[in-house]
């Protein structure tokens, strides 16, 4: 892999090579997946303040997030690169389990549903009552879509 930072005097020539801010980011995943999707296409870059915003991640708005940055010669393909590719794909902006992908709304066949495993009413109840929360199980499914319930 070519090394990112080049002095400009060990170069010879008018390319620069100094680094150029292409992104930033609040999340260190998307940071990630968006700096190795560069580096296959043969770009180098390198993440500044990644580390930092793992680890103290209050700092992040104070710091500016997570900058990718690349060489000034690559910055126009890394900026093109970054406008026909999606980051984050809409399947993984909300996480499903297995059962739950398979379910489907009955009244519309929306595959937006949320199953509620225990009763939070029962939970509540429970913990006034008693001093203690028990979660009480309940197999009840919500379309996001429309609002139908209904009993698994």
């Amino acid at each position: 892999m070519q090394e990112l930072w080049v002095p400009m005097e060990s170069v010879g020539s008018t390319i620069s090579h100094e680094p150029v801010t292409v992104a930033t980011f609040w999340d260190v995943f998307d940071a990630d997946f968006t700096r190795t999707m560069l580096d296959l296409e043969g770009i180098p870059s390198v993440l500044d303040n990644r580390h930092l915003v793992q680890l103290a991640w209050h700092y992040a708005n104070a710091i500016g997030g997570i900058r990718l940055r690349v060489r000034a010669s690559d910055a126009a393909r890394a900026r093109q690169l970054l406008r026909d590719t999606p980051i984050r794909p809409d399947s993984t902006k909300h996480a499903m389990t297995d059962a739950e992908h398979d379910l489907a709304c009955p009244m519309c066949g929306s595959l937006e549903v949320r199953s509620e495993k225990f009763s939070r009413f029962a939970f509540f109840l429970t913990w006034l009552v008693l001093g203690l929360p028990i979660p009480i199980p309940r197999r009840r499914i919500t379309c996001r879509a429309c609002k139908h319930t209904w009993r698994r």
